[in-house]
């Protein structure tokens, strides 16, 4: 079974919340980015993105690291980082600003359970990114924001969780997303075994999202010895909370692209799907095997036939598969969603408008839009030891970095 353990976080000092933690996705330019990063000083993206600061206050980029260092030690000298005076479980809540909540146990799992089959991923990852993260773990000896693992309900767990929001929580805020962020320090000793008892009669974890993050931390375990290097930071949530939304795509116009047009269109797709014009804003798939697709202004509804040969296996069973190898091969020759240049991502999480607007003053010739993978999928393909396409899933919640953070 895989294991749980409760540390001494890191944590901002009550009232600096805002300040110090930082959203590390979603960002919807470079430019915003390094514009955020650079406006606070406070910002735990000073470790983070510390390439970006030394991009900007011109220091050498292969130092950046010691910025990140520098950042850390500065805000512990002055009281804004506070270290927990006992192991502890950080039982965290997130509620945003359309009602959804999620709610789970901050803590640390053991890396070689990953080498067991107990903890289990869905993603590949990219070996530049695990070395640049790999080395920050290193360099800046912590890792600020958990990776998330999800497990099977269990309502003992479920209701020792309600008991304990009950009190009042160590850390509570909105942060500039409109979230509100709320912690409790669980540091009572039969309460953690108790917790620690539950959890580890749940045969495995399945990665839901950072696995860039997992995989740096077991990276740097294979290079470092010491048992605190065999550690990572995670936040274990229940499965049934898991939010998933796909990931839209758009395809561009490219001098070697084979003409579009819905003539073309219909002939190539029509063996395996019926096509139906929909008069509507925005066409949302409420199924499987039900696709919309944005062209000339106006969608259309693809309805997988029955008719349409498809291999039996979990991996071409997903929609993502199904879209790749039965719409964008045979229409635009895609052969590799990994390099093709003509394909790009819109996910499904924030305002749609964007996704038409572009196609419409002409960045791309045409979007397609699918039903989101479902997490049950999403651990046949973790057992299966598989990997999903790239961009199948966009996973909430999405923590801050800078909450609660690991120190090696």
């Amino acid at each position: 079974m895989p294991r749980i353990y409760p540390f001494r976080a890191l944590r901002p000092k009550v009232g600096w919340e805002n300040k110090i933690t930082a959203k590390s996705t979603d960002f919807a330019t470079h430019e915003e980015l390094v514009a955020e990063v650079n406006a606070n000083p406070y910002s735990s993206h000073r470790v983070t993105k510390s390439n970006l600061v030394a991009e900007y206050e011109l220091f050498p980029k292969d130092r950046h690291q010691r910025l990140g260092l520098d950042y850390l030690n500065k805000m512990k000298d002055q009281g804004l980082l506070v270290k927990e005076q006992k192991d502890s479980f950080y039982l965290y809540r997130q509620e945003t600003e359309s009602g959804k909540s999620f709610a789970g146990i901050m803590a640390l799992c053991n890396l070689d359970d990953y080498d067991k089959h107990l903890i289990k991923r869905h993603e590949n990852t990219q070996s530049n990114r695990e070395k640049h993260m790999s080395d920050l773990f290193e360099a800046t000896g912590v890792m600020g924001e958990g990776v998330l693992l999800a497990h099977r309900h269990n309502d003992e767990l479920s209701a020792i969780y309600i008991d304990i929001q009950k009190a009042n929580p160590s850390s509570d805020f909105v942060s500039i997303d409109h979230k509100r962020h709320r912690i409790w320090v669980i540091s009572n000793s039969s309460v953690i075994s108790k917790i620690s008892e539950i959890l580890s009669g749940i045969p495995e974890f399945y990665i839901a999202d950072g696995h860039h993050r997992f995989a740096s931390a077991l990276r740097l375990s294979h290079k470092k010895k010491g048992l605190r290097f065999h550690f990572c930071s995670v936040f274990l949530i229940d499965e049934n909370q898991i939010n998933i939304f796909p990931f839209y795509r758009w395809i561009k116009d490219t001098e070697n692209s084979i003409p579009l047009n819905l003539d073309h269109i219909s002939s190539v797709l029509s063996p395996s799907f019926s096509i139906f014009p929909v008069d509507v804003s925005f066409y949302e798939p409420n199924e499987k095997g039900t696709f919309g697709m944005y062209f000339d202004g106006k969608w259309y509804k693809l309805v997988r036939k029955n008719t349409a040969k498809i291999d039996n296996d979990v991996l071409s069973q997903l929609d993502v598969r199904l879209l790749e190898n039965k719409i964008l091969l045979p229409l635009i020759g895609m052969v590799d969603s990994k390099t093709d240049n003509r394909l790009a991502y819109k996910s499904a999480n924030v305002s749609l408008e964007e996704f038409t607007e572009k196609i419409d003053d002409g960045t791309y010739r045409v979007g397609f839009t699918l039903f989101h993978v479902t997490f049950e999928e999403v651990k046949k393909i973790a057992d299966a030891e598989l990997i999903m396409p790239p961009k199948s899933t966009y996973i909430e919640p999405k923590l801050r970095n800078g909450m609660v953070i690991m120190e090696y």
